[in-house]
């Protein structure tokens, strides 16, 4: 059987990948959110745990620290974020989040889980169970 690139597994999550994220990205536009997917990064992990330094937050977002410190710059200058130095190690600092910050999380959450929930039309609650045992199965090799 020929091997058919439109077919391939690294191609199809590619392209739903790239769709989810457009619409994500059109949704948070409409509601007036204006830290668009990079601000998400690091936002999401403030949620679950608020103070991270911009290392942790890299390491659990897997997005190189670099990036992560450009994205804290957007997120500071919107107000969503300060940077407060590290009172054990002067060389860090951790992120915390603002009451804009704070706020934002119930109506992204609910954005992210609407544009989940499209991207999954189709597919049974057992499927979807399914798709994601898979995927987390070919993240940990």
């Amino acid at each position: 059987m020929p091997f058919k690139v439109n077919e391939s597994i690294a191609y199809l999550l590619t392209q739903n990948a790239k769709r989810t994220r457009a619409h994500f990205a059109r949704l948070m536009k409409e509601h007036q959110l204006d830290f668009g997917q990079a601000g998400w990064i690091v936002l999401s992990r403030l949620w679950e745990e608020d103070g991270l330094t911009q290392q942790e937050i890299s390491k659990r977002a897997c997005v190189a620290k670099p990036n992560i410190s450009n994205y804290c710059e957007q997120l500071e200058q919107t107000n969503y974020i300060v940077r407060i130095q590290d009172d054990k190690d002067k060389r860090n600092y951790r992120i915390y989040l603002t009451r804009k910050g704070k706020e934002a999380e119930s109506l992204s959450c609910a954005l992210s889980q609407q544009a989940h929930r499209e991207m999954c039309t189709g597919l049974n609650d057992e499927e979807i169970t399914q798709l994601k045992h898979l995927l987390i199965k070919m993240l940990n090799g």
